[in-house]
């Protein structure tokens, strides 16, 4: 369970520690960024809330609830304990990408290994291996275009993903690095993806995942397509 704070509950549930797992009317407490992405925040205990504000309203929900309606109601980030102290609780952030994954009950997890296995609900086992499909020319072009003005991109890799044994979806990994002047992670996904989405095809998915390293034996089945200098 996660304690959500809230503007309003539109059905009359009440306000404080409220566990509530069927679907309901709720009005997330939210605000945007500077560059457009919609956020809201959730924190692990009352005592991480109340280091945020002594007195806003919230609720006690199902985490993987709480990720189905930020997907519905179309929010880009969602913080972890905002403002804490990182050595106390976990403080953070996930994309919309992680969102997603954490909906559908996948746990991601850094990939560093051919077999590269995530930490799911279901069992299930994350593969890199070779993409499905070759990425045409200009949509290479138009990665490697926008990458060299993307302070903090190291690296950006292609290769295929699948769960548990099934189809292979293309996906494109990013490798970071951090620094006073670096973007964010979710900034520089949103940057390419922006700049690529026009360039698929009908029916194209192109998945983008941060690595935090890579080893020798996926290397061996991704390609490098852009590499900072």
């Amino acid at each position: 369970m996660l304690l959500l704070p809230v503007a309003a509950l539109v059905d009359d549930h009440g306000r404080g520690l409220r566990v509530i797992e069927a679907p309901f009317k709720v009005e997330f407490f939210h605000d945007f960024k500077t560059t457009g992405e919609k956020w809201a925040v959730v924190f692990t205990d009352e005592e991480a809330l109340r280091g945020w504000d002594t007195l806003h309203p919230f609720i006690g929900l199902d985490a993987r609830l709480i990720f189905k309606m930020m997907i519905e109601k179309n929010f880009d980030l969602l913080y972890i304990n905002l403002f804490h102290d990182k050595q106390v609780r976990v403080v953070g952030w996930l994309t919309r990408t992680e969102i997603e994954m954490l909906a559908a009950g996948t746990i991601p997890d850094e990939l560093g290994s051919h077999h590269a296995r995530m930490k799911l609900q279901r069992e299930a086992e994350l593969t890199v291996s070779s993409p499905a499909n070759q990425l045409r020319d200009d949509v290479i072009n138009a990665l490697t275009d926008i990458a060299v003005k993307l302070r903090g991109l190291k690296e950006i890799w292609y290769f295929g993903l699948s769960i548990n044994g099934g189809p292979v979806h293309d996906a494109l990994g990013v490798r970071c690095t951090k620094g006073i002047f670096s973007m964010s992670p979710d900034k520089i996904i949103r940057t390419l993806m922006t700049r690529v989405q026009p360039l698929l095809l009908d029916g194209q998915t192109l998945d983008v995942i941060v690595l935090e390293r890579i080893d020798d034996e996926t290397s061996r089945h991704s390609q490098v397509l852009w590499r900072r200098a």
